[in-house]
């Protein structure tokens, strides 16, 4: 959603650490958009839920901070 606050949950399915870092721009040299204590790297099987701010439409970078050249992705914030 568009300028309004969500959750997103990680499920880690393996027992390998991982997390989910956001950032404000298409990598990862873009500012956080939450600070990495609040998305610390954890064991699984777990499930986190991350609390996002509101944010305009557009595409944020993640990635896992355990796995930076591997696990990326984008997320896509839009109107409905």
């Amino acid at each position: 959603p568009v300028n309004r606050p969500f959750e997103i949950t990680f499920e880690n399915q393996e027992g390998v650490p991982h997390n989910v870092a956001f950032f404000e721009g298409r990598d990862a040299n873009a500012p956080r958009i939450l600070p990495p204590g609040e998305t610390p790297v954890f064991p699984g099987p777990r499930s986190v839920t991350y609390r996002l701010p509101a944010l305009k439409a557009g595409s944020y970078f993640f990635h896992c901070d355990a796995h930076t050249g591997s696990m990326t992705g984008q997320l896509i914030v839009r109107s409905r």
